[in-house]
């Protein structure tokens, strides 16, 4: 995550960012190392991002930068201007965005994709500030190609064998069934 951000603010929207993306792409298939970087954000490269590869010998770099966080309570007065009723309703104004530039040391090419939320509501209708939060980052890991579970890889198979067999078959995995269960659990996927 970029150590400095056009806007202050969003520090601590960005820690949670940072660590949700982390805590999506974790340990068994990946090994995630959380670094800071000086680089200017309007100036990533995938030279930047392949420097960062190479010093933390990584094969997937994930920069997820915070744009914007505003979550604030508009005065009534400033919301009679564009609205012609006598509410006295308070109204928020919620505006959220975030984007994650990752590249692949594969490809050699930086990507970038971008989510945001921007609302304007009652306070009895707009979502929570850590719920918008959870939004964002949710559309974002969504557009991410990386997984929790990769797809691409057989977790059945053995590292180096190109078997088709499994290698531990299907009828081995059991559930422990609680006793105050009245249905069976058979058929539960193990991941």
């Amino acid at each position: 995550m970029p150590t400095t951000l056009r806007n202050e603010n969003t520090a601590a929207f960005g820690k949670y960012l940072s660590d949700s993306v982390a805590n999506v792409l974790r340990y068994p298939y990946y090994d995630t190392a959380v670094v800071s970087t000086n680089t200017p954000l309007a100036q990533i490269t995938a030279v930047d991002l392949a420097e960062v590869a190479a010093s933390q010998h990584s094969e997937i770099v994930i920069m997820p930068v915070p744009m914007q966080d505003i979550y604030v309570q508009l005065p009534t007065s400033y919301l009679s201007q564009y609205y012609h009723d006598d509410s006295d309703d308070i109204h928020i104004q919620a505006k959220v965005s975030a984007m994650i530039y990752f590249y692949d040391t594969n490809e050699g090419i930086v990507h970038t994709i971008r989510s945001g939320f921007n609302q304007i509501d009652d306070t009895l209708t707009m979502p929570t500030h850590k719920s918008i939060w959870n939004k964002v980052i949710k559309d974002l890991l969504e557009q991410l190609p990386y997984k929790r579970v990769p797809t691409d890889r057989d977790r059945y198979q053995a590292p180096g064998i190109n078997a088709e067999m499994p290698v531990v078959p299907d009828y081995e995995f059991q559930v422990e069934q609680p006793k105050n269960t009245a249905y069976s659990l058979k058929g539960v996927s193990v991941l």
